[in-house]
């Protein structure tokens, strides 16, 4: 890849298809929740989105505080021709320093708007597809 667009201020959403209702499974994830696909009854080939949240810490030591962190995950699970089981999936992370945590702040809509973008942009079809850089 020699060069990327992406788009400033533009809107990133999604059309078409169907809906695909994601319940709560019960399992035990720390600082979050996770959701099964309603549809699929079968542990070994139903999706699952796993959300997560941890919120920023003040160090009394440092006077530093951490960064807020937001995570979503989407996994299929297969199970491959020898019978193992294998989970592929896609990690949506935010990080956000604390002083961005305020109402008047922006970055956190530009930084899922250009996050949204380097998932879908078609410039990194490679990247996700193959690896290629």
């Amino acid at each position: 890849m020699d060069q990327l667009t992406l788009l400033e201020g533009g809107t990133t959403s999604t059309a078409g298809g169907s809906n695909m209702v994601f319940n709560p499974v019960g399992k035990t994830v720390t600082n979050g929740r996770a959701f099964g696909n309603a549809a699929d009854t079968d542990l070994t080939t139903r999706e699952e989105v796993i959300i997560k949240s941890r919120a920023a810490q003040y160090n009394a030591s440092t006077g530093l505080w951490s960064k807020q962190s937001s995570t979503a995950q989407y996994v299929v699970p297969y199970e491959d021709a020898d019978g193992n089981q294998h989970f592929s999936l896609i990690r949506v992370q935010l990080e956000v320093a604390p002083e961005h945590l305020s109402a008047v702040s922006t970055i956190i809509d530009t930084l899922r708007e250009m996050g949204a973008q380097c998932i879908i942009d078609s410039e990194m079809d490679d990247l996700w597809n193959t690896g290629a850089i």
